[in-house]
């Protein structure tokens, strides 16, 4: 598991739509672990949160305003927008 991974999985959300989509239709935090690691990434949950503290409050709403744009949805469950979003 790496922080490096963690920070590739949230550029891979922010710039693959259809990726991002099939995180947010997505119905539990394991399903999108399977997600995550099926497209090669694998990290901690305390890495991905490393990770998400590391992106500007800038730059998280430019991507949450994209992705809303882009998909109608208020943003990503990887951003802890769900209760359950966090990956263990």
């Amino acid at each position: 598991m790496s922080l490096q991974s963690a920070n590739q999985f949230l550029n891979k959300v922010r710039t693959d739509e259809s990726f991002a989509i099939q995180l947010l239709e997505s119905d539990s935090k394991e399903s999108r672990r399977k997600i995550a690691n099926s497209a090669g990434f694998s990290f901690s949950e305390s890495e991905l949160e490393l990770a998400k503290s590391n992106f500007s409050e800038l730059y998280l709403s430019v991507y949450e305003t994209e992705l809303t744009m882009n998909t109608a949805r208020a943003c990503c469950p990887c951003m802890g927008c769900r209760e359950d979003a966090a990956f263990a």
